[in-house]
């Protein structure tokens, strides 16, 4: 059994050799991104200086839509007589999206009606962001990794991309980081370091992964499809950002599920059994954590059905 005392999460990670696919936080599909430059507490909606008309605006929202997760995001490249943004994505299957609305004051961000975003693409043509956007986590009050490692690849691809580039608070992964989230689509990646965060961002304009190196999974989906869509484009050799749909999935028994993902280039569905395994090797989740098993999934069958 391999397990480290040291403080790091990052370095405990790498030595015990954890796999960085099947990661991304799961089962988010609507993301509320709403500008604040003040502190960000290790449970975001108690931040100080964040108004308390709009902290109730996102719980109203957050109340209906268990699935939304909000994140409180900064870009240092704007100028500092813009106003503040917001920004509305639907991150799912189906016609993935961005909205951009700034604001001034919180009246105007209530006067916002997510329900409608979150209802019809169609709603607010005049906001929707045509762009791609990244959120790189530099969340120090959750993780001294995401503090130490975010800020320098946030500013590495501000070189490249202007307000298409925010700091944002935790993304989840700690011990990933550097970690990334890409939109519309939700993809998130991790372990960057300065040249793998350029190719990925770059890749991701061009509606390509590029590699899986350091693909942690899309966050629409649960992670035994993370795992098999992971699988399947490895074995496949398919990178367009959507180029696999999740259509159906079961589980099997303990730890054993069925996945089956469409190509929808060619309209063939493929079938994939993974299993989900703990084995002896032990590393913290975060920073200060208390040492856990280190989950692994495996591939255990794969086959072609006919399409119907």
């Amino acid at each position: 059994m391999e397990h480290t005392e040291t403080s790091s999460c990052f370095q405990a990670s790498l030595d015990v050799g954890e796999p960085i696919f099947a990661t991304a936080v799961t089962g988010t599909d609507l993301w509320l991104l709403l500008e604040h430059d003040g502190q960000w507490a290790p449970k975001i909606l108690k931040s100080p200086g964040l108004e308390a008309r709009t902290r109730s605006w996102l719980e109203g929202f957050l109340a209906d839509h268990p699935t939304a997760r909000p994140q409180l995001i900064r870009c240092e490249a704007k100028g500092g007589d813009r106003p503040k943004r917001f920004f509305f994505v639907r991150s799912g299957d189906i016609d993935p999206a961005v909205w951009a609305f700034d604001f001034e004051d919180p009246a105007e961000l209530e006067a916002i009606d997510l329900r409608a975003l979150a209802a019809d693409r169609r709603a607010y043509p005049e906001r929707r962001w045509t762009r791609p956007l990244f959120l790189v986590c530099t969340h120090g009050k959750r993780d001294a990794c995401c503090a130490r490692l975010g800020p320098p690849i946030a500013r590495e691809l501000r070189e490249d991309w202007a307000e298409e580039v925010w700091q944002s608070s935790h993304i989840g992964g700690h011990r990933f980081a550097a970690t990334m989230v890409c939109f519309p689509w939700g993809h998130v990646f991790g372990r960057l370091d300065a040249a793998s965060s350029r190719r990925v961002a770059k890749g991701y304009a061009s509606r390509r992964l590029t590699d899986l190196l350091n693909y942690r999974g899309r966050t629409a989906w649960a992670r035994p499809v993370q795992a098999a869509e992971y699988f399947l484009r490895q074995e496949l050799g398919v990178y367009g950002i959507d180029a696999l749909q999740y259509t159906r999935g079961e589980m099997l028994g303990d730890d054993r599920w069925r996945v089956c993902l469409r190509e929808r280039q060619t309209g063939e569905t493929h079938e994939l059994t993974v299993a989900r395994r703990r084995g002896p090797d032990l590393a913290p989740a975060s920073c200060g954590a208390a040492l856990e098993p280190v989950v692994r999934f495996a591939l255990e069958s794969h086959r072609q059905l006919t399409p119907t």
